[in-house]
């Protein structure tokens, strides 16, 4: 879509063909004719099986969106009892159903002898379906069930957290802003009471883990997996590398990025001029100045956003325009709101709504812009015949994200004018990209230890997280009086409650993205191109494919690691 003279013509819902224009989604009673209409078909040549697959498609789309507006509508206020009923009525009532039905509509398709005519960009989408055919069972939909709500429980459970500083009650979120300035004792003690009210539900925190455990492990052995982490790989479609590669990776990255992290602590340290450094001396300035403020509002903060995604490619911030005139941001952080940020893409529509609890921080620039890739991926994939064409793998979608914020950084002067606060938010931006590395092998290492002792106690899990921080963390911060918070401050990391195993794909994409924006600052025309063509296939070729349409490689070997950590540290060093 293009802007002329400030109007913009607004994307349109896709046009429906098996479903009536102006069906929603209520009961299953009004689903399933549906359902049986694409069971029963006869599939008596190629078209037949098309059509049963644009059918089918539609069909998801339709759900799919639903789904993610009841979600949405949960994590905007958490307080809302009629947006969680209405979500909870569908995990209950229509999510079993729908997957079994799925199940039943994709053995249809797999077994129809038309299937192997199909086009070369079907066969992602046929092997994917194939693997959910394998590791289906009928007994697991229930156990699914009481995994969504466990992990909707997590949401209400934090989302409602917040601590009162001078008189004035914060969410989580709003307090971590006060970690930025210069007052030290303010630091701490904002930092204490964070934990303090954080540690108040690390029990039933720890009791949802322990039944979501359980349950996982329970689908994996009704399934015939030896653990539920092996069930997962399969689960996620994971073909392109094993938990063994991940382990690698974990001690690749223990080798060459630990080290930086651990300097780059020790500087911040010496800069400060403590003797010890502290949790809550590491998102001040080093400088000990005040923290940056890029923006006043949020009606500012997107209309900068908007400049900046402009500069790298018009279209990019065309995009974000779209989301504003249609509502589909909801960015500042308040009071009953639950906590993180995402990009929730919507099948139909084709317009991605982004979530996010933004507190007028640098950090800030950075999640939108994270989130704007997600956006700009899903706006150019949404074009593909098929629903699953656009279910790409996390390591493609983070590639996307990823990749937006290092291509944004370069024009970080729409929010800082003075050059030395813009090189301040730019080293502060490559110092957390390192430490992304050293935060998903800690939590990639725990998932994989978790579901490999599916019997542990909350108390084990804590002290595996605790020892495996050692293992990736800088050897500089102080935890001194803290250790117990430490050893459950994975708490805080929604993946590991939500989205089990998604994790590792963020270090897998960040390596991709490091890989781009050198690629970017050789010849950044090009670098765009070949970004959005790779964004465009969506998941119509295998990982490494994409990877080499985008101009980089899926290696992530030591040496790559290395290559990629070098090059990163001198764009740091020119700073």
């Amino acid at each position: 879509m293009n802007t002329t003279n400030d109007t913009m013509t607004l994307p349109q819902r896709d046009k429906r063909s098996f479903f009536p224009e102006d069906f929603i989604t209520t009961t299953w009673s009004e689903v399933e004719p549906y359902i049986k209409n694409l069971l029963d078909r006869e599939i008596n040549s190629k078209e037949d099986l098309k059509k049963l697959l644009l059918d089918n498609s539609e069909f998801e789309k339709i759900i799919g969106e639903d789904y993610r507006w009841r979600y949405v509508k949960t994590s905007v206020d958490t307080t809302d009892e009629v947006a969680k009923t209405k979500l909870e009525y569908y995990i209950m009532n229509l999510s079993p159903k729908l997957h079994e039905a799925f199940f039943e509509i994709s053995k249809k398709i797999v077994s129809s002898s038309f299937i192997n005519e199909m086009g070369a960009e079907y066969a992602i989408y046929i092997r994917g379906l194939k693997k959910e055919i394998e590791i289906f069972r009928k007994e697991n939909i229930e156990l699914s069930q009481k995994e969504d709500l466990l992990a909707n429980d997590y949401d209400s459970v934090t989302g409602t957290m917040s601590v009162k500083i001078d008189d004035k009650e914060y969410s989580i979120p709003q307090a971590h802003a006060f970690l930025k300035r210069t007052d030290r004792k303010l630091r701490q003690d904002v930092y204490e009471k964070t934990v303090a009210r954080e540690s108040q539900d690390h029990e039933k925190l720890d009791e949802i883990m322990n039944k979501l455990v359980a349950i996982r492990n329970q689908k994996a052995i009704n399934a015939s997996y030896k653990n539920f982490r092996d069930y997962q790989f399969d689960a996620l479609g994971r073909f392109d590398y094993t938990a063994d590669d991940c382990k690698s990776f974990h001690n690749a990255v223990a080798k060459t990025v630990v080290p930086i992290v651990s300097e780059f602590d020790e500087n911040r340290k010496s800069s400060l001029g403590y003797d010890v450094l502290k949790p809550w001396d590491l998102d001040v300035d080093e400088q000990n100045k005040a923290p940056l403020q890029p923006f006043n509002s949020v009606d500012e903060f997107i209309s900068k956003t908007t400049e900046c995604l402009n500069r790298v490619d018009p279209y990019f911030g065309s995009r974000l325009e779209i989301m504003k005139e249609m509502n589909y941001l909801d960015l500042d952080a308040r009071m009953g709101k639950a906590n993180g940020g995402y990009n929730m893409t919507m099948p139909e529509m084709g317009v991605p709504f982004v979530f996010m609890n933004a507190n007028m921080s640098e950090t800030d620039i950075r999640v939108l812009t994270h989130e704007m890739g997600h956006a700009v991926h899903s706006f150019l994939s949404h074009p593909l015949e098929l629903n699953s064409f656009k279910s790409f793998p996390s390591e493609i979608a983070e590639l996307a994200s990823m990749s937006m914020e290092l291509f944004c950084m370069d024009n970080w002067d729409v929010f800082y004018s003075n050059e030395e606060e813009r090189n301040t938010a730019k080293k502060r931006h490559i110092k957390g990209i390192f430490k992304t590395f050293t935060g998903v092998c800690v939590i990639d290492s725990l998932q994989h230890w978790m579901y490999e002792n599916p019997t542990h106690t909350a108390d084990e899990r804590a002290a595996k997280y605790f020892e495996l921080s050692k293992k990736y963390s800088s050897t500089v911060v102080d935890w001194t009086g803290l250790e117990d918070y430490k050893s459950r401050s994975f708490q805080k990391v929604l993946h590991i409650y939500q989205v089990p195993f998604y994790y590792i794909e963020y270090a897998y994409a960040q390596l991709g993205a490091i890989a781009m924006y050198k690629q970017f600052k050789d010849n950044p025309s090009q670098a765009i191109e070949n970004y959005k063509n790779a964004l465009a296939l969506g998941y119509t070729k295998s990982i490494g494919e994409v990877f080499k349409v985008a101009g980089i490689k899926f290696d992530f070997s030591i040496e790559y690691i290395s290559e990629m950590m070098n090059f990163l540290k001198g764009e740091y060093d020119k700073l």
